[in-house]
């Protein structure tokens, strides 16, 4: 504890003196990322991070039994199904937050929590259509993207190792209104914006600093490791449309640093540890990046049009499919050997 105090000390203190020597840069990060949070994030983000909170609110304590064969297809416990699903829908780091809460009120054991941490908390639909659209300039290639990002969470979740579970509780609440939703979100907005900003600044240093030295590609994939949003923005510079894909599909698998951070603060005081999270997210997005890759390399971008979709509608029919097949072969056993 006390080390780990003292490292954060030694950064806050480098912080404040890379601050008092080059302040002109620290001033540039934070109005470039400011206009980015006021001109791209906002008005992309808010309006399905409005829906998207609402939605998941109403969901978390449903029971949601026709979703039962994929928790058995992710070896989940009992009525955690829901969870996976807000952590696509809500977007990050909603799936870890639910994950706690449902840690805490002991509806989750902490095995179980620890290895749902790994592929739970994934990107929703707020970032992708709003930040991702914007980005490939075609809502097609958000759908394929999305579902490479979806399968390839369910891929982490079949193969990363479960043991007996029980059943998951949660605790019922009222219904989370309209106003209510909009009040959230505009707080998680806030949110997400202070640490735009915050790497923003950081991500000027490196640029006046760093990334001179080094090529312009893994500068542009530095970024994206450290911030989400920021290294969206950097996609940009990118001339290839395969390459800027491929990218944007690995980057968004792992979330970066930044999420990691804010998953950090969900989880603080939880006794939940950050490693299953960052091993999960390194895993997805490495498998993100070459599903993509795979994609592409059979479909050129340039004719990636509307047979993009049928290539989303096709992988959702096979995870489906592989869904029952799999549901059938577990109801087929003896219900004595049923761990689940």
């Amino acid at each position: 504890m006390k080390n780990k105090c003292t490292i954060s000390v030694g950064f806050a203190g480098m912080g404040m003196i890379a601050l008092i020597l080059d302040a002109s840069s620290a001033l540039c990060g934070a109005s470039e990322g400011i206009d980015l949070c006021i001109r791209t994030v906002i008005p992309s983000m808010f309006p399905f991070l409005v829906l998207s909170i609402f939605l998941t609110g109403q969901m978390f304590s449903l029971r949601l039994r026709w979703l039962r064969p994929l928790g058995r297809l992710l070896h989940l416990p009992e009525n955690a199904e829901v969870i996976f699903l807000v952590g696509l829908l809500g977007g990050y780091p909603m799936g870890a937050q639910c994950i706690r809460q449902a840690y805490d009120t002991g509806g989750l054991s902490r095995p179980d929590a620890q290895r749902m941490l790994c592929f739970c908390s994934n990107a929703g639909p707020a970032f992708l259509f709003g930040i991702g659209a914007r980005l490939l300039g075609n809502v097609r290639l958000c759908w394929m993207v999305w579902a490479v990002h979806i399968l390839s969470a369910i891929l982490i979740g079949m193969f990363v190792p479960a043991g007996k579970s029980r059943p998951v509780t949660t605790q019922e609440g009222p219904n989370l209104s309209l106003t209510d939703a909009v009040r959230r979100a505009a707080g998680v907005m806030a949110v997400i914006c202070s640490w735009i900003v915050l790497f923003r600044i950081l991500l000027s240093f490196l640029e006046k600093w760093i990334y001179p030295l080094i090529p312009g590609p893994v500068s542009i994939a530095l970024s994206g490791l450290l911030e989400l949003t920021n290294g969206c923005a950097a996609l940009m510079q990118l001339q290839s449309p395969e390459y800027r894909i491929v990218l944007f599909s690995a980057i968004l698998g792992f979330g970066g640093l930044c999420v990691g951070l804010q998953t950090g603060a969900v989880l603080a005081g939880s006794g939940l540890q950050m490693g299953p999270y960052f091993l999960g997210k390194a895993a997805q997005g490495v498998l993100s990046g070459l599903l993509c890759m795979l994609i592409l390399q059979w479909l050129p971008c340039g004719k990636i049009s509307i047979a993009v979709l049928w290539m989303s509608v096709i992988i959702t029919i096979v995870c489906c499919l592989s869904i029952f097949y799999r549901n059938k072969k577990w109801d087929s056993i003896p219900q004595e050997n049923d761990v689940y």
